[in-house]
């Protein structure tokens, strides 16, 4: 492929590549390694690079590190027989583990669709003080979907009658049965009431974002048109965004009467450019199917530790006066079982949002590395490769990788993150996924 014929990420790759080529020849051939690594960075996907990097550990008995690297390969081109070989020569255990993986699709959740009630928590970690055995909710009236937004924000006028109504194309196979779920607890439709108060509440919302920034004014003019490319790709326009200073990792999602999405500063040196597109694209899921509205319940049900300040914080502070007693009539046991719920609910979600990422970002491997840079510590978050992450949950099977207990948010974990990557692999091999990315 001619130079002319290449991406603009492939075309900025190649030439890093060619300085890092130069660099290895030098006195150092540490800072070519450093440039090589920076190429993988620009564009995850480009081949050439990540064989130099295999062979350049194994010339230097870093066997380890050139399996990791085989590894990576065969997760992006499953039928690269130079790498099975050398997989095969140096780790045959790992290249029989890696085969079986191809072979088997690592959701447990799908797996488990006929399971009994009783089983429906598996997931969750046993020795949790919140595991529940059975989380039984009692039959109860649907309230169908939440109020939409403003249909002229966030959707085209011909969508506008079943924006919200019917699952989206891409959802993860169980994520309205248990959004049902959570709406036959009349105190979680209470919640979702009393967070929809805050959500129409214009004044409260110029004091909540009061810190935050039109793009433009942080030197960040580039953000609306990775917002832009993210909502095109799946077929909704683009809402608002904004930029604080709080490190937000993944953006906040605000279903406001103008839908907004309110961006970390820190993204810039977190996450490349594709990588933001991911995060758009999962922030608009959260909006086009009105997951966002179940998200901030949830988190109110779950009470999980937050940061003390920023959005995050501020938002279920100013949502006290419209929630508060929501949980005052329930039983402690019901609660616990409400807990369980909200939290199988939101390991679900997230894998519905992570396939919008996917299909907006194009690239498993940049959504990936997105997931994996989201939990990162914040010094090596830039750097830190999806292998390198992975390599720390070698020994836990995808069933197993799933199993966090509700005190873990799925959002932020870091192992739940690493099973995020591996179903994210796979459903990109699907023809479900295959068939939404061409249309």
């Amino acid at each position: 492929m001619g130079e002319e014929q290449m991406s603009p990420e492939r075309q900025q790759a190649h030439l890093k590549m060619r300085e890092a080529l130069q660099l290895a020849k030098g006195r150092h051939p540490e800072r070519g390694l450093e440039a090589m690594k920076e190429t993988i960075r620009l564009d995850p996907t480009y081949m050439e690079p990540r064989h130099w990097l295999a062979s350049y550990y194994r010339e230097r008995g870093q066997d380890r590190l050139a399996v990791e690297e085989y590894e990576e390969i065969l997760r992006l081109e499953p039928d690269n027989e130079e790498a099975w070989a050398a997989l095969s020569e140096m780790d045959p255990g790992a290249e029989q583990r890696l085969r079986r993986l191809h072979d088997v699709a690592p959701d447990p959740f799908v797996a488990r669709r006929a399971a009994a009630a009783s089983s429906e928590f598996a997931d969750l970690a046993e020795g949790d003080e919140d595991y529940v055995e059975t989380a039984e909710v009692e039959e109860g009236v649907s309230f169908g979907a939440r109020k939409p937004l403003d249909a002229g924000v966030f959707a085209d006028d011909e969508a506008e009658a079943e924006a919200y109504g019917e699952p989206l194309p891409w959802e993860h196979e169980q994520d309205r049965e248990y959004r049902d779920k959570l709406e036959a607890s009349q105190a979680f439709v209470a919640l979702l009431d009393g967070f929809a108060l805050l959500w129409d509440d214009e004044r409260a919302w110029e004091v909540l974002l009061e810190n935050c920034e039109e793009p433009a004014a942080v030197g960040w003019a580039e953000l609306p048109g990775l917002m832009d490319r993210a909502a095109r790709a799946l077929d909704a326009a683009a809402p608002r965004v904004l930029v604080c200073d709080d490190p937000l990792g993944p953006p906040a999602v605000l279903p406001l009467a103008e839908a907004t999405i309110v961006v970390g500063s820190d993204s810039r040196d977190r996450f490349s450019e594709r990588e933001v597109v991911f995060w758009l694209g999962s922030a608009c899921h959260d909006l086009l199917g009105a997951a966002a509205e179940y998200v901030w319940a949830c988190e109110e049900v779950l009470q999980r530790e937050v940061p003390e300040v920023g959005i995050r914080s501020s938002v279920p502070e100013a949502a006290q006066e419209h929630i508060e007693g929501w949980d005052k009539e329930l039983p402690e046991q019901e609660c616990k079982s409400l807990r369980a719920l909200a939290h199988a609910w939101e390991q679900r979600a997230v894998l519905s949002a992570d396939r919008a990422g996917l299909l907006a970002a194009g690239d498993e491997a940049i959504a990936r590395r997105a997931i994996a840079a989201a939990v990162a510590e914040r010094e090596v978050a830039a750097e830190i490769t999806s292998t390198e992450f992975l390599s720390q949950f070698r020994h836990l099977k995808p069933a197993e990788l799933a199993a966090v207990g509700v005190k873990e948010s799925p959002w932020t974990s870091p192992q739940y993150a690493a099973y995020r990557s591996k179903v994210i692999h796979w459903w990109a091999t699907t023809d479900e996924c295959k068939a939404l990315s061409s249309g």
